[in-house]
């Protein structure tokens, strides 16, 4: 029988979203009289909606030479190199999804030595997201960081949620895999 696969599936559809909300982002009234940045509401939500995809991008920015830097950021290629990370991140999302199809739940899955790592990073990533999303309610005294309260409180919040994804999921993974290690080849005491 065939089945949807939603690794396939979410990757195009959250492309397709991120940039309807960038787009959004680009066409909205700005403000008049700030005298420092504003950011649309748009762009806030895509950066909480696919806010490790946003970490990833600022991270890979950061890590790039200096002369190359300048031609990426704020240029389309940032643009091209956010969205590559956001299809990265929804093409897992939906390879999870897809091994873990309620058919399969009696199953038991294994960990290996690299999935646990991988599951350790994800957590890591998680208390990354946890950091930013503090460092965004720190700055709502002032009106916001961007000049966009609303804005800042809804990507905040979306940043919040996937650190505790990211870091409550793998979380369980590892213990349920230490449980079980004796059934579980690769882990050991």
């Amino acid at each position: 029988m065939w089945q949807l696969k939603l690794r396939l599936i979410l990757p195009g559809a959250q492309l397709a979203i991120a940039a309807l909300l960038l787009h959004w982002g680009y066409v909205a009234y700005l403000p008049k009289g700030f005298d420092t940045a504003y950011v649309p509401t748009g762009r806030l939500i895509c950066d909480g909606i696919n806010a490790p995809a946003r970490l990833l991008t600022n991270l890979v920015e950061v890590l790039l030479p200096e002369q190359w830097r300048w031609s990426i950021t704020g240029s389309r290629g940032e643009i091209l190199l956010f969205f590559t990370c956001v299809a990265l991140l929804w093409y897992l999302i939906g390879r999870e999804l897809d091994l873990h199809r309620p058919s399969e739940a009696g199953t038991q899955a294994r960990v290996t030595p690299v999935a646990f790592f991988f599951n350790a990073f994800l957590a890591l990533w998680g208390m990354l997201l946890t950091v930013s999303s503090v460092i965004n309610f720190g700055h709502l005294q002032v009106l916001g960081r961007w000049n966009n309260f609303v804005g800042n409180i809804v990507e905040g919040v979306l940043y919040w949620a996937w650190s505790l994804i990211l870091i409550i999921f793998p979380a369980v993974t590892l213990v349920n895999a230490i449980r079980n290690k004796d059934r579980v080849p690769g882990i050991s005491a």
